[in-house]
């Protein structure tokens, strides 16, 4: 329990220092707003660090959250195991036609306005 305790101080520590020297504004300078507006609470610096030191196999995923990411179809690929090929049998791409007013609709049809998920 002490060794956790010592690691997890260890941890906010440097998290703490990465933020006061800026480094998460540095990370998301360039990152797309609405990836940022999404992300913004993700701190990618102590996130690659982290990664880094426990030799994490595959920390081009932390990415996504800088550089953003597909939300439907095929997912990008970090480089992590061995690629497979998917066939798809609709273009994903369509599932934008008309979306905001089925979107409309749906708000239209629930309350989202209640509920244990609304803020």
């Amino acid at each position: 329990m002490k060794d956790r305790e010592a690691i997890v101080a260890q941890i906010e520590r440097a998290a703490g220092e990465l933020r006061k020297h800026g480094e998460c504004d540095r990370w998301f300078a360039e990152a797309d707003q609405l990836v940022k507006g999404v992300a913004c609470d993700v701190h990618g610096p102590l996130l690659m660090l982290l990664g880094k030191q426990c030799s994490y196999h595959d920390t081009v995923c932390i990415e996504i959250f800088r550089r953003g990411g597909r939300l439907h179809g095929i997912l990008d690929r970090s480089g992590c195991g061995v690629p497979v090929e998917v066939a798809c049998d609709f273009d994903p791409d369509a599932l934008f036609v008309g979306i905001k007013e089925r979107n409309a609709q749906a708000c239209r049809m629930h309350s989202f306005h209640q509920g244990v998920w609304c803020c």
